[in-house]
């Protein structure tokens, strides 16, 4: 029963129109950037479902810290926009890496700074500025 919950609260977050209108608009956005950064000779990452979506907002940019599953495990992206350019498309970062599970880890100062680092030492951050965001509607 519990989990029943934390799935709806889970799912209610992504209600949050200025980023995502549905969980299939956040895995478009998702999809659409892991596509930008495939490699020709690497497994192909597919996204199949949102887990948790986490919203940060300062003064200049809003985030969303996304934790999905693909065919390669559960890994997670931030999708910032720019609040003083509404019309730019969103950036995304994601971390790469073979020796360990790369994630993306956020850390928020006291002033509101929003500073984002891998998980790993042997991770690499790639940020995209195209990600094409999905259509906003459900």
């Amino acid at each position: 029963m519990c989990c029943k919950k934390e799935e709806a609260a889970s799912i209610h977050a992504l209600k949050r129109t200025d980023f995502f209108a549905s969980e299939n608009a956040a895995l478009q956005t998702i999809q659409l950037a892991l596509d930008e950064r495939q490699e020709s000779d690497g497994a192909r990452e597919i996204a199949e479902r949102i887990e948790s979506v986490s919203y940060i907002d300062t003064r200049a940019k809003s985030l969303a810290v996304v934790f999905y599953h693909s065919n390669l495990g559960l890994k997670n992206m931030v999708i910032t926009r720019d609040l003083l350019h509404p019309n730019q498309l969103p950036s995304t970062t994601k971390c790469e890496g073979e020796e360990c599970t790369c994630k993306v880890s956020t850390i928020i100062a006291d002033n509101g700074d929003v500073t984002m680092t891998c998980s790993c030492k042997s991770c690499s951050m790639i940020t995209t500025g195209a990600a094409e965001s999905a259509p906003a509607t459900e």
